[in-house]
């Protein structure tokens, strides 16, 4: 560690040095917190055994802070699109931010606002600017990692475990995606082998894919507590606040669309759009001219979980915690609640399979089993071929048809998966 001050001392000519680890814990802990990432924290720690005690007391939120800022591919996933954004930051915290919503209605307000302001903050690639702090849009709303920031929390322990589970979890489940719907889907298409209706000229990404079905199901897993228990309280989360994340977090230039197709669209007494459709042009769809990266995610994962690769692949999730049921509604809510648990519900189909969940899974399905009522059911639309049944529960694929009305509308003569 090289002398950060020297002195003369006590005046005699002597030379006195002070290396960082020579400084009060909290003033190491205060000029941690001003590191570029978590990597400089780590080399920093290992630089003395005074440094890495004292640093051993950083807090969980300075290292999420520092791992937001870390320009690492972990971190900050090769997507495949032009910008990288902090998706695992996002996805490994989400949970955690559904938790503290949950706890009074001024938080789900604030995370519903959050919502409108996107995952995170937006990159204008096409500033002409030099100034970086001008590449970056910040809304008054703010945004879903803001809030991660500001009110979660990281350990190292939960970096190094982010490590292991890249390795079981992210890489093996984006590959099978990438080979549902990516780029391998499309390489190796078979026109006779593969049903047409499965084949859709999608603008792709396998990567941004999983880590929007991941979020999601973070976000909104507790939704069914109530569901699963009809004496629990709702939390707020309803299909108003998982419609407002998909139209502003997960921006498909299809949903902008819908606000201006079909003509039968569902619409209030006073003409205008059913809110659950309505779009805000500010601020999310007001920005993509500048952003030339743009996939179209919504009509992306509607594919992929209608498809038949995607639903073998939970089937057999199902299979080991005592299989489906014969009735359609209990059905349907089996599905939701085994599929949409969210980044760490991942793991369940990763390359260590359902093991770890098998307890919570024989629940959830005793828990349906008991149920005496269907949960409740809101129809959205009035053309038969338009409708749209939302269930109370999170069920993404449903969600998916509003955001994106019109666009299957006339060609299905069906709703669901």
């Amino acid at each position: 560690m090289s002398n950060v001050l020297q002195s003369d001392g006590s005046g005699d000519g002597s030379s006195m040095s002070l290396s960082l680890s020579d400084f009060p814990q909290e003033l190491i802990l205060h000029i941690a917190s001003f590191l570029a990432s978590v990597e400089d924290l780590h080399y920093l720690s290992c630089s003395s055994k005074q440094l890495q005690r004292y640093l051993s007391a950083i807090s969980p939120n300075t290292i999420l802070r520092l791992a937001a800022r870390s320009r690492t591919d972990f971190f900050r996933p090769r997507s495949g699109l032009e910008n990288r954004q902090p998706y695992l930051i996002i996805a490994a915290t989400a949970r955690q931010l559904s938790e503290w919503a949950v706890k009074s209605p001024e938080n789900v307000a604030a995370l519903q606002k959050a919502f409108q302001g996107g995952l995170y903050p937006l990159i204008f690639t096409g500033c002409d600017s030099d100034d970086e702090d001008n590449e970056y849009g910040y809304w008054e709303t703010g945004n879903v990692l803001e809030l991660c920031l500001e009110h979660c929390s990281l350990t190292m322990d939960d970096i190094r475990r982010l490590h292991a589970y890249k390795r079981t979890t992210i890489d093996p489940v984006i590959d099978l995606i990438d080979k549902l719907c990516g780029k391998q889907w499309r390489a190796t298409w078979d026109d006779e082998a593969d049903p047409p209706s499965d084949k859709e000229e999608m603008a792709s990404n396998a990567t941004e894919t999983f880590y929007n079905l991941a979020v999601y199901g973070s976000l909104f897993a507790c939704c069914f507590t109530s569901t699963l228990d009809p004496r629990q309280p709702r939390n707020g989360l309803d299909t108003a606040a998982r419609l407002d994340y998909l139209k502003y977090c997960v921006p498909d230039d299809n949903c902008w669309a819908t606000q201006h197709r079909p003509t039968d669209a569902p619409r209030g007494p006073d003409g205008r759009l059913h809110p659950w459709l309505a779009v805000a042009y500010e601020p999310i769809y007001s920005a993509t001219e500048f952003i030339t990266d743009m996939t179209e995610p919504h009509i992306v994962m509607r594919h992929l979980l209608r498809g038949r690769g995607w639903r073998q692949v939970w089937a057999a999730v199902r299979g080991a915690a005592g299989g489906d049921f014969g009735e359609a509604w209990r059905q349907r809510l089996w599905e939701a609640v085994v599929m949409f648990q969210g980044f760490e519900g991942m793991e369940m189909i990763g390359s260590e399979g359902p093991a770890r969940w098998k307890g919570r899974l024989v629940e959830w399905r005793a828990r349906i089993e008991a149920l005496r009522e269907q949960p409740k059911v809101t129809t959205v639309g009035q053309s038969w071929s338009l409708k749209v049944y939302v269930p109370e529960y999170p069920m993404l694929a449903d969600e998916l048809r509003i955001c994106t009305f019109g666009y299957y509308g006339y060609h299905e003569n069906q709703n669901g998966f």
